[in-house]
């Protein structure tokens, strides 16, 4: 599997290779979405008892689309997955 590493607002994920979408047009206009659930989950980790991500816009398109990987939209740390997993990273970007 081939990924892209990015990072937005301080925190990174993997991008899984996809035709679905135009890189990095997509992620780009999306960037305030994510921004604004990393802020959510930032809070969250200090706070779990209140819902941070009720007032958000959802994420469920964004996610089936690109298939991101790393915290708020899954548990799942994005640098243990490439290490467990094997995953070829293309590109690393800051966005």
């Amino acid at each position: 599997m081939k990924a892209i590493k990015i990072k937005i607002a301080g925190t990174e994920f993997l991008l899984p290779e996809s035709d679905s979408y135009e890189f990095p047009a997509y992620i780009l206009a999306n960037k305030p979405l994510i921004a604004a659930h990393v802020a959510a989950g930032k809070k969250w980790l200090t706070d779990s008892m209140t819902d941070y991500f009720s007032d958000l816009p959802d994420a469920t398109d964004f996610k089936s689309i690109t298939g991101i990987i790393g915290f708020p939209f899954d548990a799942r740390d994005p640098n243990l997955y490439a290490i467990e997993r094997g995953v070829d990273i293309a590109l690393e970007i800051e966005l």
